[in-house]
């Protein structure tokens, strides 16, 4: 995961991340439960040795904890949810 991105709009007053972007597609598999045991093995290998990865994934499962919270358990229409999916992988190819 040697690539990076800069993510310059992080949430605390401007705060900039240097992101790898296979950090990317592997952090919201592994928060998703979607990651086989390889992927989850590299991710949390390489959040370990990037603060910046480190950060930015302490941040994002905070964000979703607060949605959790606010949301609680409302079911969302499958149909959505594969949209959304397949959307999110429209964008991550392009």
């Amino acid at each position: 995961m040697n690539k990076t991105t800069t993510n310059e709009n992080g949430m605390n007053d401007g705060e900039k991340y240097t992101l790898c972007p296979e950090f990317m597609k592997l952090a919201h598999l592994v928060m998703d439960g979607e990651a086989n045991s390889e992927e989850e093995k590299l991710f949390l290998a390489h959040v370990e040795g990037s603060k910046d990865c480190k950060d930015h994934y302490m941040e994002e499962q905070n964000i979703r904890a607060v949605l959790k919270e606010k949301c609680g358990n409302v079911r969302v229409p499958d149909k959505l949810v594969k949209a959304i999916q397949l959307k999110l992988r429209e964008i991550t190819i392009a």
